[in-house]
């Protein structure tokens, strides 16, 4: 899905968190890798977001769990061997990680674009009523 729709004037109002999921561009499916290379993938971003989660490294969180969101929800099902039965449980076991993945981004969004928000009223005069 897209999220750049409610873009305002002018780049101070971009959030951070736009700009971040900017960074994270759809993975082209290739008829060449079989469908356990994505999820492979797709395991080693997690890996590398636990790295990051432990080091309190929001900003780069948020962009690896983007990355395995996109992973799973776009690129996998457009692969010619999504729909085999045999890749059932390979599909249910990473889709079962979505709803636990998605509340920490919307946790994470929330927080850096608070922070940042806070960071530009430090270095500005605080814009009228945000919301």
């Amino acid at each position: 899905g897209s999220t750049g729709s409610n873009r305002s004037c002018g780049m101070a109002n971009v959030t951070a968190t736009k700009r971040l999921s900017d960074r994270v561009k759809p993975i082209t499916v290739s008829a060449n890798l079989k469908l356990e290379r994505y999820y492979q993938s797709a395991d080693q971003v997690l890996r590398q977001a636990q790295i990051y989660r432990l080091g309190g490294d929001d900003e780069t969180l948020y962009v690896l769990l983007l990355r395995y969101v996109s992973l799973v929800m776009e690129t996998v099902p457009r692969h010619k061997d999504y729909r085999l039965q045999q890749h059932q449980s390979l599909h249910l076991e990473h889709k079962k990680k979505l709803p636990d993945l998605l509340d920490e981004l919307e946790r994470l969004k929330n927080s850096i674009d608070a922070k940042h928000a806070a960071a530009v009223a430090e270095r500005t005069a605080p814009p009228a009523d945000r919301n």
